[in-house]
Order: structure tokens, then C-alpha cells, then sequence
């Protein structure tokens, strides 16, 4: 008989010690934890009968880890809430104030009445998206932050210096998040942030403790880092919520360990996930390996049954086929789950939930098509069944999150706090975005190859696509709030000037469409730096190839024409349309005024000429990113940019996208907590978890 394809009893597990309802301590099995408690047990009979009680016995996480994280180091303080208390429960802050030292360089506590408006633009757009807080606990706690008469003064207590500097850090962060959202209600200067740098400081105090405020805090941080498109930072801060997670054990499913209140471990498990889909991002967003592996995780995913009931995960044990990760089976029980256990949770949750999914994908993406050269290995069939994916992702949304039902008059201005965001054309731009990514790898390849021309056509489409997205999400009132509609249009344009270049698409409604991603870039430069780059950089690609085309119209009047893909075929051919209109920018942009001054009056002389690029393969490589130099002296733009509002998309490309009547059900956030006239604001303009 042949031996068992698995080795048996390979069960090692690790340990999860908890010293209060929000302070814990992980130690994985493969420090041997586990085994030094099998040892205990063997040995507990012998040493009660000796007289040594079991409870003399170091603690196993004690001969492990160093001294000054030893969980007997660390006071037990709080008692437990167990399972009977309901998922909205939550302790009340404890008396708080202003920590004097955040004040000093991430601003003071705004006035009440701006402080409101803030808070509720924030619960708005940025919370569904990563609700890492909990809604009613905040409320309270600027409560009791705006109940005191002096908030801004020193705290006396030591004790309580760390939970204030917990909330002065998530606080300031939400205010100031509000006021990129509605700049027009000009939050004092002194309330103000002053430069994302400053908070680097803040990694001291926050990353060295593993508790559910300091990790609240670090995400806060983080996520006004992405929303300020300083992703390098945002990266750091990434690592150390990433490092403090797995040190408290949020990548367990909190759902294993009994000392866990319910109410907590919902929160942990919703902190893990927003964590995870902001790495996603800043990983593709920036070329870095993942943060954190999908067979490292086994927490329930966002929206889905709980996996982790005693009953269901001994049928996943003692099952053959659940030889699989734990992961995939929550995704396919999430696929197949009835819709009317917990209905109105998951509805809260499908936002993020949709956003860990497209985040899951994106990771399987950099793995797939970016690994190191010395080991990257793409099978089509592994590309096929990635893309298959992705498609089935998107069709699997709610319709509310696809933009399908498009009502011009139930678009509402963005102040307008009152309606709940719609999240259609984010999730339309994430979508074609990954398409894009996907697809991009192909454009380096031979143009004559048969995987170029289909990634070309396949880019282009999901190009305009992205254009269209973005034209619902201006034509909306709605903020463009993602700094991932920056590198969406911005590629969205490179791939558009490509294929015109290879006259691979129609050239007027290329140019218009390039015009378009121009227009988007313009609109998001006052907010973002990279999109005024991104912006001249096209708007150069642009007037260059009108100059091609009035240089190939006048010599000859065909010469400029849509080629077949077939016609595509040597290098020569490339390489004449690569001088024409050298794609150097994308590797480095430089010019001075006089350069730009000679495009605009019909003398390129050079400007796009790059020797190293005539040495390389034919097609343009897209898979990297793109830091254009800055300009010297007065910047020029193309005569042909036109603003968002006259970009002419056809209709034919909006019929996917439209308003949303998509309700949050955001009625109950004050729940728990008692403002009497301090907060007189309608519940309906909140999220309850």
C-alpha cells in the first residue's frame, strides 16, 4: 500500500496571549511554542505531585521572546467581554485630551462646526472603503475631547498619554482627509497638518506597541499618505502596521481565540483587511513585492460566513479535499454564501470587501508578471486563468458598484454629505486598470507577434473605458479622491499615444481621447504634483504626433493611415516609426523652455531623441514606472488640451457607468452613544460599524 500523499499530525499551531480587550501578543508555531507546551503537558501530572504547581512553570512565550516583550512583563489590566456582547458594543473612551507634543506638527482640534462637516465627509467616501474605526466609538470620542474646556492643554495623567496621543493622531487624520475632500471649508492654517515628513516621528511611539489604537493610528496615518500621493512613506508606515499586526496576531483569525469579544474581533478582523488591500496597492503602485503572502493569512474575509465556528472547521480538518488554503475556501463559501444570513453586515462590508478581492488579484498579478527575472516563469495558461479571474470579480459585483444604473438627475454635488458615495466608477477604474496592468507586459514584446496585438487592442479598450469612468466621476460632483486615477489616465494616455503611433488606432479619435486623459490630469494637478507631470508629458506626445501627421499629410497623403496588424512585420518599419516619434519621456523626460517653446512652433529638433532607445527591443515597455524630471523655467501646454467638462466621449462608452442609489445604510452610527446637543447631526449621514 502507498503511503499517504500528506504527512499526519503536522499541527503545530502558534499562541495568541491577550492582556485586555485590545492588547495582544502572537508567537508563531515554528518558534516552537507549541511544542514547549506539549512538553508542559506531559509533565503537569508529575510536577503537581511534586509539589510544583503547573501555574511555577514559565510561561512558554516567556522562554522565547526577549525580556522586554514578555507578556509577564505587561499588565493585565482590563477584564474580558466574551461572546455575549453584540458586535456594536464598544467600552467608552476613557477622559482624553490633545496631546501637546502631536499638536505641535499635525495641527490643533478644528472649530465644532467644521470639525462636523470634516468628520462626515471622511465617514463618506474614505470609511466604507477602509473602516478601520469604529463609527460610534470615534463619535464619542470627540465627544469627550470637545466637552472639555480645555482640550488643548497638558495632560496630567501619564497614564492616559498614550490613548491621546492614539486619538490626536486618528483625529487630526480625519479632519484632514475632510478638508481634501471639501477644500472649499479652508480649515485653519493651524489645524492643518504640516508636511507628511513630519509624521515619520510619530513611528517611534506608535509602532513599537501592538494594541488596536496604535495600530487605529498607524492606518490613519497611512491612509492620509496614499490620500496625499506620498507613497513611499505611506509604504514605510506600511511595513510597521504590516509587523505590528502579525506581533498581536491579527493575521489569526480572531474567531480561533475565546478571550476575544465579539465587537473585537470584528474590528481586528477589519483593520487586517484594510492593512492588506492598502499593501496591495502601494506594492503595484510602487514595483515592491508584497507585504504579506495570501497563504500567511487564514483571517475570514470581509462579507463572508465565519470559517472559524468550532463545527465548520472541523469539517474543513477532517476533510481530504481541504488540503487547499484556508484562504480560497473563504472566498468560496463568501461566492456561494445565502444572502439572508447576516445580510446587512455583509452590505456594510461590500465595499471593502470587493476592494480586498481586487486586491488579491492585483498581488496574484505582481506575483505572476513581476517576480524576479531569475525566477519568473509565465505560463499562458496562468495569465488565462488570472484574466478569467478578474472578469469573473467584476461580474460578480453588486450593481451598484459597476455604475450600471446611470441617472443624470440623481447626481448630487460632493458636499452633499447626506447621500451615500458612489463607488461605481472607482470600482469601473480598478477594474480596467488590473485589465491594463495584465495586458500591459505584452506592448514590450515584438510588435508582430500575435500576444502584442492582442494586448495592444485589448489595452486600448480598457483605456477608454477608464476615460469614460472618469468622465462619470466629474460629471458626478464626486471627488476625484484616489490617487489611483493618476497613474489610471496617465497610462490610460501612454497606451492611446502608443497605438497611435504605431497606427494601430483611429488617429483623430486617439487624439482626442489623449486630449481627454490630458484634461483628467489637469483637473487632479492642483491636488497631485505626479499629474502635472503626467499631464505635460501627453500633452507633448500629443502635439508631437500632430506634427508627424501634418509632416506625413504633406509628403503624402496616405502615408498616415491604420495599419493592419499584419502589416506590422519588421524591424524596420519600427524602428522609422520610433524616429519619428521617439518615446523617450517614458524613460526620462527632459526639456527647458526653449525645447518646449520649438515643439509648439513646429520644431521638435530632437527634443524626444534618446540614443540608448534605438538599441533596444522594438515596442515600448510600460511595465515600469514613470517619474518624469521637472521643467525648467515657464511650463507650455498644448493649444489642443481641453477641461473635463467639453471632453468629448462618446456615448457609446458611458452606457456601462452612471449615478447610484447604493445606501450604506449609514442610519444608525450614533447608536451606544449619548451627545445630547453637542452633536445634533442626522444619523443617516453615518456608517453604524
Amino acid at each position: 500500500m502507498d503511503p499517504p500523499e500528506y504527512n499526519p499530525g503536522t499541527s503545530e499551531i502558534g499562541s495568541l496571549t491577550a492582556h485586555s480587550n485590545e492588547d495582544s501578543q502572537f508567537v508563531g508555531s515554528s518558534s516552537g511554542v507549541y511544542f514547549i507546551n506539549t512538553v508542559k503537558r506531559a509533565f503537569s501530572a508529575g510536577l503537581e505531585a511534586s509539589g510544583s504547581p503547573e501555574t511555577e512553570f514559565p510561561a512558554a512565550e516567556d522562554t522565547l521572546v526577549g525580556a522586554e516583550d514578555s507578556p509577564r512583563k505587561r499588565q493585565r489590566t482590563a477584564s474580558f467581554r466574551h461572546d455575549s456582547a453584540t458586535p456594536g458594543e464598544a467600552e467608552s473612551p476613557a477622559p482624553w485630551n490633545y496631546d501637546p507634543a502631536i499638536v505641535a506638527f499635525m495641527g490643533k482640534a478644528p472649530p465644532l462646526e467644521g470639525s462636523k462637516e470634516l468628520m462626515m465627509m471622511y465617514f463618506r467616501v474614505w470609511h466604507p472603503l477602509f473602516p478601520f474605526l469604529h463609527g460610534p466609538t470615534v463619535l464619542q470620542a470627540m465627544e469627550k475631547l470637545y466637552s472639555s474646556a480645555g482640550h488643548n492643554n497638558p495632560i496630567p495623567d501619564e497614564s492616559s498619554d498614550h490613548r491621546s496621543t492614539c486619538w490626536t493622531v486618528i483625529l487630526q487624520c480625519i479632519f484632514n482627509l475632510g478638508s481634501l475632500l471639501r477644500p472649499d471649508l479652508e480649515l485653519p492654517p493651524t489645524c492643518l497638518i504640516q508636511s507628511t515628513g513630519s509624521v515619520t516621528s510619530l513611528l517611534g511611539s506608535l509602532a513599537t506597541r501592538h494594541d488596536i489604537a496604535s495600530l487605529q493610528a498607524l492606518l490613519a496615518v497611512q491612509v492620509y499618505l496614499v490620500a496625499k500621493m506620498s507613497l513611499r512613506l505611506a509604504s514605510t508606515f506600511g511595513g510597521c502596521v504590516l509587523r505590528s499586526m502579525m506581533h498581536a496576531g491579527l493575521h489569526r483569525c480572531p474567531f480561533r481565540y475565546a478571550q476575544l469579544s465579539s465587537h473585537d474581533r470584528q474590528l481586528r478582523k477589519r483593520i487586517f483587511w484594510c492593512a492588506y488591500a492598502i499593501d496591495r496597492y502601494l506594492s503595484q503602485a510602487l514595483g515592491l513585492p508584497l507585504g504579506i503572502q495570501d497563504s500567511d493569512i487564514d483571517v475570514c474575509l470581509p462579507a463572508a460566513p465565519e470559517m472559524h465556528s468550532p463545527r465548520r472547521l472541523r469539517e474543513l480538518q477532517s476533510s481530504v479535499s481541504s488540503r487547499s488554503s484556508l484562504f480560497h475556501e473563504n472566498r468560496k463559501s463568501r461566492e456561494h454564501s445565502p444572502v439572508d444570513a447576516g445580510a446587512d453586515h455583509r452590505k456594510k462590508e461590500s465595499v471593502l470587501a470587493s476592494y480586498v478581492d481586487s486586491g488579491t488579484l492585483t498581488g496574484r498579478a505582481l506575483e505572476l508578471l513581476h517576480k524576479s527575472i531569475l525566477v519568473r516563469s509565465v505560463r499562458r495558461s496562468s495569465v488565462l486563468f488570472l484574466v478569467t479571474d478578474v472578469h469573473k470579480w467584476w461580474n460578480s459585483l453588486p450593481l451598484e458598484l459597476q455604475g450600471k444604473s446611470s441617472d443624470p438627475g440623481k447626481r448630487v454635488p460632493a458636499t452633499d454629505s447626506d447621500s451615500p458615495f458612489d463607488f461605481g466608477p472607482f470600482f469601473t477604474v480598478l477594474y480596467q486598470h488590473l485589465i491594463l496592468i495584465i495586458h500591459r507586459p505584452s506592448l514590450s514584446l515584438d510588435p508582430s507577434t500575435a500576444e502584442f496585438c492582442s494586448g495592444l487592442q485589448t489595452c486600448i479598450g480598457a483605456a477608454r473605458s477608464i476615460l469614460a469612468a472618469l468622465k462619470l466621476q466629474v460629471d458626478s460632483c464626486q471627488a476625484l479622491f484616489w490617487p489611483g486615477f493618476v497613474s489610471a489616465a496617465w497610462m490610460s494616455g501612454l497606451v492611446l499615444a502608443f497605438a497611435c503611433q504605431l497606427k494601430q488606432y483611429v488617429l483623430k479619435k486617439g487624439l482626442q481621447e489623449i486630449d481627454a486623459c490630458s484634461g483628467f490630469l489637469k483637473r487632479m494637478s492642483p491636488q497631485w504634483e505626479t499629474a502635472n507631470h503626467c499631464q505635460i508629458a501627453l500633452s507633448l506626445l500629443s502635439t508631437k504626433i500632430k506634427q508627424i501627421e501634418r509632416h506625413a499629410n504633406s509628403t503624402n497623403p496616405h502615408a498616415y493611415t491604420q495599419r493592419h496588424p499584419g502589416e506590422i512585420h519588421s524591424l524596420d518599419s519600427i524602428e522609422m516609426c520610433r524616429k519619428d516619434l521617439s518615446m523617450a519621456p517614458v524613460v526620462e523626460l527632459q526639456a527647458n523652455t526653449n525645447q518646449m517653446a520649438e515643439v509648439q512652433n513646429g520644431q521638435p529638433d530632437g527634443l524626444f531623441e534618446d540614443p540608448h532607445l534605438r538599441e533596444t527591443r522594438p515596442g515600448l515597455d510600460l511595465s515600469g514606472s514613470f517619474q518624469p524630471s521637472s521643467f525648467n523655467g515657464e511650463t507650455v501646454l498644448a493649444n489642443n488640451t481641453m477641461p473635463p467638462s467639453e471632453l468629448n466621449i462618446q456615448s457609446a462608452d458611458l452606457g456601462h457607468f452612471g449615478g447610484s442609489n447604493f445606501d450604506l445604510d449609514m442610519a444608525d452610527l450614533l447608536q451606544g452613544a449619548d451627545f445630547n446637543s453637542l452633536f445634533d447631526i442626522v444619523g443617516q449621514q453615518y456608517p453604524s460599524f
